[in-house]
């Protein structure tokens, strides 16, 4: 492809925790969900309210959009994770075997408080529903382009990978991104299992 036909890519690092799906209604949040087995998830409304990193309330209305749906994952960092199995082992717990597992049957639990007590973050890479007030589909639309959709999420208060993302205009420039982050995701806090690349454009 050239000229203008020339897609760019945005490529994010694949956070390694849990999966979630949040609904905003009027600004505020009305259902949280996971994964499940890609067609039915469990509720985890209660759960996800518990979590300083989702917001209640969003100013989606401030960008046209009554309602919306929001993906991410949940995850506990590495130094988290760590101090918890220490003081589980000094206590003669179990401990838990990896940050991903632990943050899944967190977001399970009964309790909000445990969620909570868990240090549990919610980091949302991904818009997959967003209309306006008339149900128009924003997302062939308004919203350009996933990078905008970051953005967007950033500016409304979540946790994003804003600033471990890039848009790169070149396959090229993708594959030096990608070795980038094969150094860099051993110092990183965060777990990650690979990297995704997604073109830029809505459009496209």
């Amino acid at each position: 492809l050239t000229g203008s036909s020339q897609p760019e890519y945005c490529v994010e690092p694949k956070f390694d925790g849990s999966s979630i799906a949040l609904v905003y209604e009027n600004d505020l949040l009305v259902r949280a969900a996971t994964r499940g087995d890609g067609t039915e998830g469990d509720n985890i409304t209660n759960n996800a309210k518990a979590l300083a990193s989702i917001p209640l309330r969003a100013p989606f209305s401030k960008y046209g959009i009554l309602k919306i749906e929001i993906r991410g994952e949940v995850i506990i960092q590495r130094h988290i994770f760590e101090k918890m199995n220490e003081e589980r082992k000094a206590k003669g717990e179990k401990v838990f075997q990896n940050a991903r597992n632990t943050a899944s049957g967190s977001l399970r639990t009964k309790d909000p408080n445990e969620s909570r007590a868990r240090n549990l973050e919610a980091i949302l890479y991904h818009i997959s529903l967003a209309e306006d007030a008339d149900g128009n589909n924003l997302l062939s639309g308004k919203l350009e382009s996933h990078y905008h959709c970051i953005e967007i999420l950033y500016a409304c208060g979540f946790k994003t990978p804003v600033h471990e993302m890039k848009v790169c205009c070149s396959i090229e420039a993708v594959h030096e991104f990608i070795q980038l982050w094969d150094t860099k995701r051993h110092t990183f806090n965060i777990d990650t299992d690979g990297m995704v690349v997604k073109v830029n454009s809505l459009k496209q």
